[in-house]
């Protein structure tokens, strides 16, 4: 059984390492990683995909924080491990599991933040929109949106103004650098318009109302999708959860009862188990999102 226990630690170890490797094959070829190399020296860090994550997303994470993360969820996984099969050396399998916490917390914050940013986006749109019909230069109006946003929408707006500022840039090239801090569509596309307008002219003010337009439906259809999976995916969470609960209950009620799900053959079951339900599990999740 122990030794059963050693190499399932070192297959999930395994199975973590190629996610990792994965991640990284992705973000290598992804534009954002490319314009971050530019400006930021990369770091040695298995972490770094995350701090560039945040970095584009102006947000501040630093190694502190995901140590912090990493330790807690590292404890937290090996005590339910410890909760669901009562074997110390077992709950050793816990600790690859600890490594996704940071992953998750980080991704979390820059979702929050993505959100919010489209949310302010409309407004900052309409009135730069308006701004322009007033009379006002794009750069007058833009000044005058990053002043009025909030949080996130005035630090990422007021970015393209402090490189408007600087000198170094013209408007064009303010708003490309700053479509870097978002992972967001309407950003890039705003990032587009602006450049086209600005070198073959066009009606800009009606444009930003229609992009503004745009992410309105987008944001509401999103919302409509929201609610009409949110119980397919309140049952992956279910789903996810349930098994493991039932096997430590009853393990506490009849311990020599489970005693051979913990065994050499048990283990080899329970691993394949526990994968078929994560597989499962994303699955149904996936099947809740909308790309757009």
């Amino acid at each position: 059984m122990d030794m059963m226990a050693v190499i399932s630690s070192l297959a999930a170890a395994s199975v973590f390492c190629i996610f990792l490797a994965v991640k990284k094959i992705r973000a290598e070829t992804n534009w954002m990683h490319i314009r971050y190399s530019t400006t930021k020296k990369q770091s040695k860090d298995i972490f770094a995909f995350l701090y560039r994550d945040a970095w584009a997303m102006g947000l501040e994470i630093t190694r502190n924080q995901i140590m912090g993360i990493l330790a807690a969820g590292v404890c937290i996984s090996i005590a339910l491990v410890y909760a669901v099969t009562g074997k110390p050396l077992i709950s050793i399998l816990g600790f690859p599991l600890g490594f996704a916490a940071p992953y998750i917390w980080v991704k979390r914050k820059i979702s929050g933040r993505t959100e919010a940013f489209k949310a302010q986006l409309e407004t900052a749109l309409n009135q730069m929109a308006s701004s322009l019909r007033a009379g006002q230069n794009i750069r007058q109006a833009l000044e005058q949106a990053a002043i009025s946003a909030e949080a996130p929408a005035n630090e990422i707006l007021g970015y393209a103004v402090q490189l408007l500022k600087s000198g170094g840039y013209n408007i064009t090239e303010a708003m490309e650098e700053t479509s870097k801090l978002v992972k967001s569509k309407e950003m890039e596309t705003l990032a587009l318009v602006t450049s086209i307008c600005a070198q073959s002219g066009g009606n800009l003010a009606s444009i930003y109302d229609q992009l503004a337009d745009s992410i309105r439906d987008k944001r509401a259809f999103a919302s409509q999708v929201g609610a009409a999976t949110g119980e397919s995916r309140m049952t992956a969470n279910v789903l996810l959860v349930l098994p493991f609960l039932a096997i430590g209950v009853m393990r506490m009620l009849s311990p020599e009862y489970m005693e051979p799900l913990f065994s050499s053959g048990g283990l080899v079951i329970l691993g394949i188990c526990s994968a078929v339900i994560i597989a499962g599990y994303l699955i149904i999740k996936r099947l809740g999102v909308v790309e757009y």
